[in-house]
């Protein structure tokens, strides 16, 4: 049983009551609308908030998961004044948005671009290892055990080369829209890839005009650091939709034009719709990780079943949600989801070749 407080004011903000609290009584503050009983601290309490802080979810985030699936409904009963039911639409998009951003650069195992067998960086680095071993060699008399060093080299340097004579282009698991052939023309040296700075590459080997220069470093940056490249795509990828939904807002806008609809209520609609595709390429992204750990003998006779059906899925969302915002039948609906999905790739391309070209001058 809670006993009175020897104060009138909140703990919390400092804000005082506006009645007087008597014993026994729970008041909140107007301000912050934390309760009085939060001064009283013992050990039990402690653990008992915490596990209730732990597993009671906000309504608000319970509602929008269940109705996720009716994007058209979750998106009338936020215009229609009901802020505090939903989950704000901006704050469900940039959430999922992370959410899928971060499990990609998880379970993407971008390492696995390689030269040869190993990634160029960790082979330029065994090579001069080499280098340095045959040097010290050289300067012992091991005539008398030249089997006993050449064995030893064997052993420590299996599958090592001489990254100065091995030519970047077409060994690597990397291939930018097939410019390994022009790449390996110039004759690189994987060596050289790691340690000179780009304009030491272009002079040493002659490489002129803006667009092969171009070709050559982003080459180099995928074929040395992939993970890293990863990272700066999808960060890409990020901008370029968030463009793309500004725009879509604008389009949807001239599509409705004699609808009267506000270009806001369009862009709460593409909110919601993304907020739900990223949920459900998660899901896709998610099964396959799962279904490849418990089946590592599984050759992918399967993968198009575990992202067709989804996809498929995620089409039908989008219809009926078209269908029943803009009170379209089935007909028109569809009619419409092709305009639609048609200007956004296009203005999707659009955007991310914007963004790539700013980035090739910052990256």
């Amino acid at each position: 049983m809670p006993t009175k407080p020897n104060h009138n004011y909140c703990l919390n903000c400092n804000h005082t009551y506006t009645s007087v609290v008597l014993e026994g009584e729970e008041v909140f503050c107007v301000n912050c609308g934390q309760s009085n009983k939060e001064s009283k601290l013992s050990f039990w309490r402690l653990i008992r908030d915490g596990v209730s802080n732990l597993f009671n979810l906000d309504s608000r985030i319970v509602h929008t998961i269940k109705d996720i699936i009716y994007p058209s409904k979750i998106t009338q009963t936020y215009i229609a004044g009901k802020r505090k039911y939903y989950v704000n639409p901006v704050r469900l998009f940039i959430f999922t948005l992370i959410a899928i951003v971060t499990s990609m650069l998880w379970l993407a195992n971008f390492e696995d671009i390689s030269f040869g067998n190993k990634t160029m960086s960790t082979r330029a680095e065994d090579s001069n290892i080499l280098d340095q071993y045959d040097d010290l060699v050289d300067t012992l008399d091991y005539q008398n055990h030249k089997p006993l060093t050449d064995t030893i080299r064997k052993k420590l340097f299996a599958g090592v080369s001489n990254t100065k004579t091995d030519t970047i282009g077409l060994g690597e698991n990397v291939q930018l829209f097939n410019m390994g052939e022009t790449i390996h023309g110039y004759g690189i040296s994987a060596y050289d890839a790691v340690h000179l700075d780009r304009d030491q590459i272009y002079s040493k080997y002659k490489i002129e005009g803006f667009i092969n220069k171009v070709m050559v470093s982003q080459y180099i940056r995928v074929a040395t650091n992939p993970s890293g490249t990863l990272a700066f795509m999808v960060k890409n990828m990020t901008w370029a939709v968030m463009i793309t939904l500004i725009l879509m807002s604008f389009f949807m806008k001239l599509l409705y034009i004699r609808k009267g609809y506000y270009t806001v209520e369009h862009s709460v609609l593409l909110l919601n719709l993304h907020s739900f595709g990223f949920l459900l390429i998660g899901l896709i992204v998610l099964m396959n990780a799962i279904f490849y750990s418990l089946f590592s003998g599984y050759d992918g006779d399967y993968d198009g079943l575990m992202i067709g059906i989804p996809i498929l899925f995620g089409f039908l969302v989008q219809l009926k949600a078209i269908k029943k915002y803009y009170g379209h039948n089935l007909f028109v609906a569809f009619v419409v989801q092709i305009i639609i999905n048609t200007a956004y790739f296009i203005i999707f391309c659009l955007a991310s070749l914007l963004v790539a070209l700013i980035s090739v001058f910052l990256y």
